[in-house]
């Protein structure tokens, strides 16, 4: 985790000297903040991440995600009250002059607050491109855990295949991925997700699939890209109603990772 702070530091380039990722209340959260720390368990509601130029993180968390926090390896301070987590706020904020926040993830409210709480000479500074930049660079262990969320993705689709028949649902096709990739998930990279949609209807969650219709099956698991490797963990196919399905060529991961947006490329159709 060392070098991606050092890495956000140096993209950030602005006489930085304290990066703050904070958490509100999901679906306010920094994914960044799991990406700085390393964390995969846990929502860490109300909780920061302390990034310093020498690469140093700290984790500010609450008592509910304390063991989560102890598993990272990195050093925390434990708030039980909302009081204490005041106090430990404006404590790690005392001394710093530019402090760096992602403001594309930080609520107003969040922001209010640490306003308020910090040094009246201190200065916020957006840095969310840096991090943008930082982040579509994968390092060695992203790319091996999005190549992991592929080989799942891939397997429960597979099992999947002799679910899927005319007069299933969205719901049901989406329902019966969730379960295969749950179930190949040894290593824990964050729950399964599922999107299935029937190109044949304009909206609903419980259309079927009759015969002669394409249907879209975009599925995958959210993290550690939710954490660590986000925009890559996915897999695309297409089915049609018949007697049997007919599945399109998945989503493959390339050779090497390039600083585009987008880390995967689907192949074209031969």
């Amino acid at each position: 985790m060392q070098e991606r702070v050092k890495r956000i530091f140096r993209n950030a380039n602005d006489g930085i000297d304290l990066i703050l990722f904070w958490n509100a209340v999901e679906p306010h959260l920094d994914m960044s903040f799991f990406y700085a720390t390393g964390i995969t368990d846990g929502l860490f509601e109300g909780c920061g991440a302390w990034l310093t130029p020498d690469g140093g993180v700290k984790i500010t968390t609450s008592a509910l995600e304390e063991e989560a926090a102890k598993k990272s390896g990195l050093p925390y301070e434990v708030f039980r009250t909302r009081d204490e987590n005041t106090k430990l706020v404006r404590k790690l904020l005392r001394g710093h002059r530019r402090i760096g926040v992602n403001a594309s993830e930080l609520t107003h409210a969040a922001f209010l607050r640490l306003r308020k709480l910090a040094p009246r000479a201190a200065r916020f500074v957006d840095i969310s491109s840096a991090v943008m930049k930082t982040r579509l660079v994968k390092d060695a262990q992203e790319i091996d855990l999005i190549q992991r969320a592929c080989d799942i993705a891939s397997r429960a689709f597979e099992e999947t295949l002799p679910f899927i028949r005319t007069g299933v649902t969205e719901a049901e096709v989406a329902a019966e991925l969730v379960y295969h990739a749950g179930g190949h998930d040894r290593h824990r990279l964050r729950r399964p997700v599922s999107h299935v949609l029937f190109r044949h209807h304009a909206h609903g969650r419980h259309r079927h699939l009759f015969r002669g219709a394409t249907s879209d099956v975009r599925h995958g698991l959210e993290g550690p890209s939710r954490r660590a490797a986000e925009d890559a963990a996915g897999c695309a196919r297409q089915v049609r109603g018949r007697d049997g399905p007919i599945p399109d060529r998945p989503y493959e991961i390339q050779g090497s990772i390039h600083p585009q947006p987008r880390s995967l490329r689907r192949p074209r159709r031969p």
